[in-house]
């Protein structure tokens, strides 16, 4: 069997090795098809050539062989796309250490350029190391690239109310991109559009973190400071299908052709909506169509009613004046990239992304691992830091937020709505805060698996997607007061403390949420621990309106504890659960935690999505010995 596989990454080299790449792995040698007659082709033989397909000799192919000859190590095949053939690509020095000119160049003006030219459609543009350009056109044509060794700024003033940069692709290598100042931020309005579809060329780093195409990647720095504004309201009113209006505070700075996000109240995880505003006057908003699904508002907070939570709709404010998007006629979005770098003579860069009340969306790359905003290999030292906040996120094909192996990192006050599979991931981080963040609107990818599998679906996956077994480590980190709603499995997967009688642990704290199709939060044994076979503990979370249990865990320790859990209107209860083997003896204790039936929202909205189904309030199992 000839099995043939298109591609169009870059890629010098595909190597294949028996024994799945393991002891005693054998190279298979390249491009053995042309040299071989057929009957004596072994599992691996494989040659690459350009398509043979007319109009897309663009594309790639590889083809290789299985069969069943040979012993079972040949059965056993490695094959692993390598961007540089050497595994990790040669980026040729840059020298910065001549200090950037203070005169500001003009980009409108032809002898700015080194070329003696504006830049075209199409070119391959480079700010040098010293050069300071300021962005003084309204719009530049679509860019091949642009990279960026020294500064570019947009110019903010009046006269030109709207700042347009157009490229297939940005990197921010040695330099800075900035719009705007966290003094003096941007009054105008800055647009950043990237170009091209699945086939556009893709931007090579140093092999081990792949860029791919489509993308704003910072091995420099990018600094994004946008105009103040009001993020959220809660819905003083209830609002129900059909209806044109709807009341948030009166106090918000939202105006006509804001887009808005309206998020689910009621245990349907699938009741997002988003609108426009055609009209606002004291905080009642006319919107651009009417609601397709019920929202829940009140005009005080219910947090009296039940131990501090208020579980009336969020509405978010989406538009910002500094907005990051892929262009959308070729069906294919952008992404955001913060990663390090290592240069031909060892200069290593450091990646980094500030970024306030910014919107990036049309974002994020179908089954690449490319989220809408991804910080990867981002480690930098004590002088790099990166910082988002009161930013806006939202419609991609897949992930939200990615942090992986990365360092020294900010969020606060974020909203990521509009994904596929998982809003926000963080893995093997190290120094990082997120606070205050909102995630919604997750959608499952359908996928149907045999047997009790499970895909991996959820709002935030705090150290569990890298690592199902165990977690991931994520040291120092602090997660509070964030907030997860419309979400499949879970609205949180997360880490417990690290030790049983920890005083103010942060690591998972004071977290909602609602609207969830499984459970509010599943918790799990905190990998950096040391004590977790005797005792495991966790604390401050809420929950209501999910379909499962508000949180659920299951972990093989002596002892669990947990304690300040609120669940209010959910189906399924509180499941506190041991396991992995069989103990003497076990504790499960439960202390100062509040159980709610019935909340004010509806589970039945709409009769042809009612949900009636018995609730419960406490759930367990310990594995003793029998």
């Amino acid at each position: 069997m000839r099995l043939v596989f298109n591609f169009t990454e870059k890629r010098e080299a595909v190597n294949i090795t028996n024994n799945y790449g393991g002891t005693g792995a054998v190279l298979v040698a390249n491009n053995t098809l042309g040299t071989k007659a057929a009957a004596d082709f072994i599992p691996g033989d494989m040659q690459m050539r350009n398509t043979t397909i007319v109009g897309e000799e663009w594309k790639k192919e590889f083809e290789f062989v299985v069969n069943g000859k040979g012993v079972a190590a040949d059965k056993m095949l490695r094959v692993r796309p390598l961007e540089c053939i050497l595994g990790t690509c040669t980026i040729a020095a840059i020298d910065t250490s001549v200090p950037l000119e203070t005169t500001v160049r003009k980009w409108s003006v032809a002898s700015s350029w080194t070329s003696g030219k504006v830049p075209v459609a199409g070119e391959h543009v480079v700010i040098n190391a010293t050069q300071n350009f300021e962005l003084d056109i309204a719009e530049t044509p679509m860019l091949g690239s642009l990279e960026i060794n020294g500064r570019l700024s947009f110019k903010d003033d009046v006269s030109l109310p709207i700042v347009k940069l157009r490229a297939m692709k940005i990197f921010v290598r040695a330099g800075t991109l900035r719009i705007g100042a966290w003094n003096q931020t941007y009054s105008q309005t800055a647009l950043i559009e990237l170009g091209g579809g699945t086939a556009s060329e893709t931007l090579t780093l140093g092999g081990t973190i792949k860029a791919g195409n489509k993308v704003i990647a910072s091995s420099g720095k990018i600094e994004f400071f946008g105009a103040q504004r009001t993020t959220m309201s809660r819905l003083l009113k209830t609002a129900v299908k059909g209806e044109t209006q709807i009341q948030v505070d009166k106090t918000v700075d939202w105006k006509v052709g804001d887009q808005i996000y309206i998020a689910p109240s009621t245990v349907q995880m699938d009741y997002s909506e988003y609108r426009k505003i055609a009209a606002i006057t004291d905080g009642l908003i006319t919107l651009s169509s009417p609601l397709a699904y019920y929202h829940y508002g009140k005009t005080d907070s219910t947090a009296s009613m039940y131990n501090g939570i208020d579980i009336r709709t969020e509405v978010f404010l989406l538009t910002r004046n500094i907005q990051v998007y892929g262009d959308p006629t070729d069906g294919w979005p952008m992404h955001m990239l913060a990663t390090d770098l290592i240069e031909q003579d060892g200069t290593i860069r450091e990646g980094s992304i500030i970024m306030d009340n910014v919107e990036v969306f049309n974002c994020s790359q179908k089954d690449k691992g490319n989220a809408c905003l991804r910080f990867e290999g981002a480690v930098g030292s004590s002088k790099t830091w990166s910082s988002i906040s009161r930013s806006t996120f939202h419609h991609g094909q897949d992930w939200g937020l990615s942090i992986y192996k990365s360092e020294n990192i900010k969020l606060e006050k974020n909203v990521f709505v509009g994904w596929r599979a998982i809003g926000a991931r963080l893995d093997l981080t190290k120094n990082t805060t997120v606070v205050g963040n909102f995630v919604g609107d997750v959608n499952g990818r359908n996928i149907a698996f045999l047997g009790m599998t499970i895909d991996k679906e959820t709002c935030w996956a705090v150290g569990s997607y890298d690592n199902t077994k165990t977690g991931s480590k994520n040291t120092n980190l602090v997660f509070t007061d964030n907030i997860a709603a419309g979400c499949p499995f879970s609205g949180f997967i997360a880490p417990g403390y690290l030790a049983c009688g920890e005083v103010n642990s942060k690591i998972f704290y004071n977290n909602v949420a609602h609207s969830v199709g499984g459970y509010g939060a599943y918790v799990y044994a905190n990998p950096l621990s040391t004590t977790t076979s005797k005792c495991m503990e966790f604390s401050h979370f809420a929950a209501y309106k999910t379909v499962e249990a508000c949180l659920v865990s299951f972990v093989p320790t002596q002892e669990q504890k947990a304690h300040h859990i609120t669940c209010v209107d959910v189906q399924k209860g509180l499941s506190l659960n041991t396991g992995v083997g069989e103990r003497e003896s076990v504790k499960i204790i439960l202390e100062d935690s509040q159980f709610f039936g019935e909340a004010e929202s509806e589970d039945c909205p709409n009769p042809e999505a009612c949900v009636c189904e018995n609730k419960f309030t406490l759930m367990n199992a310990q594995n003793m010995n029998d």
